[in-house]
């Protein structure tokens, strides 16, 4: 028996925060964003408002649960960018004692394991309509968990609980808290769904409003980028020059709204990879060439037997980043770099080292180094690429890509509408193609054009393509069948009603129905045709088995099975239903009601008045 360690706990919980209640997924997310642990009521509160805001801008209807797949691939949380990226679900029942690797469902220990080898942080789910989510993330082997809902300090459900931060040394010690907590919420097993999510923090803190240029914005002149009307700088100057403190200087000319210093310092310019940015990180970087007001260049000595000490001392100077407004600083190298020419260089002839691959740092030449680079060939051609991403930037609707991608999304809808025709014809259990003729010649234009003009190989029109769009209605409405079994909010249990019937080439079909609730009343749904060359218990069967796991249901959820008396189906032993009750003990077998009916008519038609009654009955029928 372990003692739940609470490491803190709110002055309230995510119901008592106005239009609260619905907000606990992104309670979890902002906790799991975090470097630190929250150890305070403070720091617990800051999170519960945090989430709440999150929630908010993100969620379309208030009071709406929110949904892991419902958050975008970038998130914004207090002006700091997150990029997420959720990996599949692992799920299964709370109480599971053993892993179902034929439905893909899990014991919740395994599940912990196999999540937390994917990713330090994780979401966990429970119950269902909506559920409970909850942060937990791996910090060293001990795990954190940031539970918003009301609580008590071992981490239960209580209705005058609060918001609490729990941790645990072991798999086994949150495995054991989470099967108590839901015990505490309710007295019947219940859902899990565990998500793995890996979260980076980008470097890029740009405001919510995004960039923004100024109204004074000035274009790069590309013909003469660099200012003439300025003079070399003494040989006796000192370059360290703070009284110029302007730190936002971008290569535009405008400002951008940066949030924290130390995350632009994240990454330098020096080590950066040109192809490895996203347009983000190149843009936070252009905009923010000098470091901040206080920092101090560091100083170098040059040999000058003019000087009475034999040497001078030179830096780089923040006067620089004024007149020449492509260069950017790197603290790494003590050095400068060409921002056009590293991020766009021009591969028409040969690129200079110096200020791209290599930082310059000959800071007594500096300016007359400068002038000669911005009046390069190369650099005139990096800055007209330049100066069209910050537009590009700024505009992204003149993106050719986006363009492009419009145009793909025009021809994505136009062939989605050519296929809805198609579909329609095929639900339709007619003639196809003369029925596709019909559509198109009673005034379906977009099926009419489509048969005119598309290439021979790509009608859609032919017995391949018409067996896959069958195929893919099975698949929808297989799926539409499963997702309402597993939203009965007792458990996804169902029963399954099966026969065995010779279709017109004596073959033999076997039909199988779900059999399941829906709002409190019993629901039969087809499920499939399945082809049976044998007919023996054992292969009927496994037919069974392998159609309802492929259709995406746990037999361990299976609590009837209905079929007839035949020796193949009822026998004792190795009939269907006794090696179906040996994979899924709990499922009932139950003898087909009508088909008694059929067995008394059969006896009864011995007696020749009754057989001359069901004859006339067939045919006045």
């Amino acid at each position: 028996m372990f003692k739940v360690m609470l490491v803190c706990k709110g002055s309230l919980h995510q119901g008592e925060i106005e239009s609260g209640g619905s907000q606990c997924t992104c309670i979890a997310l902002v906790f799991l964003t975090l470097n630190d642990i929250p150890k305070s009521v403070q720091e617990v509160d800051n999170i519960l408002h945090k989430g709440t805001t999150t929630y908010q801008s993100l969620a379309h209807d208030d009071n709406v649960y929110f949904l892991i797949t419902d958050f975008p691939d970038r998130v914004s949380i207090e002006n700091e960018i997150f990029d997420l990226s959720a990996r599949n679900p692992i799920s299964g029942m709370v109480l599971q004692e053993i892993d179902h690797l034929d439905s893909l469902t899990l014991k919740l220990d395994s599940a912990v394991e196999q999540g937390f080898g994917i990713a330090p942080t994780c979401f966990l789910t429970t119950g269902n309509n909506p559920g409970y989510t909850i942060g937990i993330k791996n910090i060293d082997e001990h795990y954190y968990v940031m539970d918003s809902h009301s609580r008590d300090d071992k981490g239960l459900s209580s209705p005058l609980g609060k918001a609490v931060v729990l941790q645990f040394n072991s798999v086994e010690q949150l495995v054991k808290y989470i099967k108590d907590m839901c015990h505490s919420v309710s007295n019947t097993d219940m859902q899990y769904e565990l998500t793995p999510i890996i979260i980076r923090k980008t470097s890029v803190m740009i405001s919510s409003t995004g960039p923004q240029p100024s109204d004074n914005t000035n274009e790069i002149n590309q013909n003469n980028p660099s200012p003439q009307c300025f003079e070399p700088m003494d040989t006796e100057h000192v370059a360290n020059d703070n009284t110029l403190q302007d730190s936002d200087i971008s290569v535009d000319g405008g400002r951008t709204d940066l949030n924290i210093q130390q995350n632009v310092d994240a990454i330098d310019v020096g080590n950066s990879d040109p192809l490895l940015l996203t347009d983000d990180q190149k843009h936070m970087l252009i905009c923010n060439r000098m470091p901040e007001s206080t920092f101090k260049f560091p100083s170098k000595l040059y040999k000058d037997s003019r000087c009475k000490s034999g040497s001078f001392k030179r830096s780089c100077c923040r006067e620089w980043f004024t007149k020449f407004e492509f260069i950017s600083y790197s603290k790494d190298k003590d050095g400068i770099y060409c921002l056009a020419c590293k991020f766009f260089p021009d591969t028409s002839g040969r690129r200079p080292r110096k200020l791209v691959s290599e930082p310059y740092q000959n800071w007594k030449d500096a300016i007359t180094d400068l002038k000669r680079h911005a009046s390069s060939e190369t650099h005139l051609n990096s800055i007209i690429r330049l100066s069209g991403f910050q537009e590009t930037y700024m505009r992204p609707e003149s993106r050719i890509d986006i363009n492009t991608n419009a145009r793909g999304d025009t021809l994505i809808a136009k062939n989605r509408q050519i296929l809805k025709s198609l579909i329609k014809c095929l639900e339709f259990c007619g003639n196809y193609k003369e029925l596709v003729k019909f559509r198109a010649e009673a005034g379906d234009s977009v099926l009419d054009d489509h048969l005119k003009q598309c290439a021979k190989n790509a009608s859609y029109t032919s017995k391949t393509s018409q067996n896959e769009l069958l195929a893919c209605i099975k698949r929808f409405i297989q799926q539409t069948i499963v997702d309402e079994v597993k939203a009965q909010p007792l458990g996804p249990h169902f029963g399954y009603q099966c026969d065995e019937v010779s279709d017109a080439s004596n073959w033999e079909q076997l039909g199988i129905v779900i059999r399941y609730l829906r709002d409190g009343s019993p629901v039969e749904k087809l499920l499939e045709f399945v082809q049976a060359e044998e007919t023996t218990g054992s292969a009927l069967c496994g037919l069974i088995v392998k159609a309802l796991t492929d259709a995406g249901l746990d037999i361990q959820f299976c609590r009837a099975q209905t079929m007839d008396g035949a020796g193949n189906m009822s026998g004792k032993n190795l009939g269907c239903a006794a090696q179906f009750t040996r994979l899924s003990p709990r499922t009932v077998y139950h003898y087909c009601a009508s088909h008694n009916l059929n067995l008394v008519l059969c006896k009864c038609c011995n007696v020749p008045e009754i057989q001359l009654m069901l004859d006339s009955l067939k045919q006045l029928g």
